[in-house]
């Protein structure tokens, strides 16, 4: 369903805009690009790769040996070192050849997007210091209010919810 497969969708660009990938797609000139994915690390470093995919093109890369004693070291053997760079290189590349626009995922228009409390995963009060934003389907959102900042209780810490727009910042 629409509304299960967004969700996904900004789980898996949160990789790239703050997760394990941010890093690596700053450095290498792609955050201008929406972008989502996953890191991925064998066990003891055999293996490592990226899957990936914009709003227009989808491309994975592995990294590893075909023999079990030979291993990439604890630095090169994982997700976002070895194979991220290669795949954010690939992307721009094809992108550009191909003439993509750098225009924004398509997310169903039924999600709302909340902001929570970093130190009680519940949602945020006015007081919260530290919050970021999450995305829910439209009636599936928490309605706890976090008890460690909210002075006066839930009525202080208002409703917290807002429509889903394009972008989290």
């Amino acid at each position: 369903n629409r509304e299960v497969a967004s969700l996904m969708v900004t789980m898996l660009e949160s990789v790239c805009q703050s997760g394990t990938a941010a890093g690596v797609i700053a450095r290498r000139g792609m955050r201008d690009r929406p972008s989502g994915g996953k890191t991925g690390t064998g066990n003891d470093f055999k293996d490592t790769w990226f899957i990936g995919f914009t709003p227009h093109i989808c491309c994975g890369v592995w990294i590893g040996f075909d023999s079990e004693e030979t291993t990439l070291n604890r630095y090169y053997g994982t997700g976002a070192t070895a194979p991220l760079p290669v795949w954010v290189d690939f992307m721009k590349a094809a992108s550009e050849i191909r003439g993509y626009p750098k225009n924004k995922f398509q997310l169903s228009e039924r999600l709302s997007v909340l902001s929570i409390c970093k130190d009680s995963d519940l949602r945020a009060a006015d007081a919260c210091p530290n919050t970021y934003g999450e995305y829910y389907i439209r009636g599936t959102e928490p309605t706890r209010f976090c008890p460690i900042h909210s002075r006066g209780g839930p009525a202080a810490a208002g409703s917290g919810a807002r429509p889903f727009s394009q972008s989290w910042e």
